[in-house]
């Protein structure tokens, strides 16, 4: 052995050695931390898909209404106890009264407060004064998958007043076409599903339009809330 490699046999195997440590370092340091974090990506509700999963799946998409219908815009609704997002939805590219569809959508971590936000959400879509006035349409008699639903339409212009729908001005007709303002609230478990749209006889968004919209939402929160 040449007296250079004799020189430099104690510096190539001292590399070598702090190679080896810091591999074992890593493996030792590497089990742990995936350890640790095993329990964090278990679902947030055992058997369920997670509240934040389940909301975005269940609100509007544009393969729910007609083609050209775009969203204005969205954001997420304070929610005691719960989380919640809405959407506004518009055919038309100019912010236009009466067309446009507003979807709430709220998961609550006890279904018992579930239960009374819907309860709520219809006493305040349906005032008792006006109830007589509400009909549910032939085209929008639906059984889904809802625990309770209740859609209502009213041949009129109402508009919210410190949180609860009134009538404001009673018509059969916005610019040139007969509509309904109908309304959809839904229970589904933990889930508060509440639909909002003007209804037209021939365009923007037609009763059998509708029905389709409602029939979607409907499938999709029963997938959302079977494990």
């Amino acid at each position: 052995m040449s007296t250079t490699i004799r020189r430099l046999l104690p510096y190539a195997l001292s590399i070598v050695g702090l190679l080896v440590l810091a591999a074992i370092g890593i493996f030792a340091e590497s089990t742990p931390a995936r350890r640790d974090l095993e329990p964090f990506s278990k679902p947030i509700f055992i058997g369920a898909k997670a509240p934040a999963q389940r909301l975005a799946f269940g609100m509007i998409d544009a393969m729910d209404l007609p083609f050209g219908w775009h969203r204005v815009r969205t954001n997420d609704i304070r929610v005691g106890g719960g989380i919640g997002r809405y959407s506004t939805w518009s055919p038309s590219l100019v912010d236009r009264p009466g067309l446009i569809v507003n979807e709430d959508l709220m998961i609550f971590s006890d279904p018992n407060v579930a239960v009374q936000v819907y309860e709520r959400e219809v006493t305040d879509a349906v005032p008792a004064q006006y109830a007589n006035k509400w009909i549910q349409p032939d085209d929008l008699q639906f059984t889904g998958h809802a625990d309770r639903m209740k859609i209502a339409c009213l041949p009129s212009k109402v508009a919210r007043q410190n949180g609860v729908t009134v009538v404001v001005e009673p018509e059969s007709q916005i610019a040139g076409e007969i509509h309904y303002s109908c309304v959809v609230i839904g229970l589904y478990g933990d889930t508060v599903l509440s639909l909002r749209g003007n209804v037209f006889q021939k365009r923007w968004l037609t009763m059998t339009q509708f029905r389709r919209l409602i029939e979607r939402l409907d499938s999709k929160l029963e997938v959302a809330r079977t494990p």
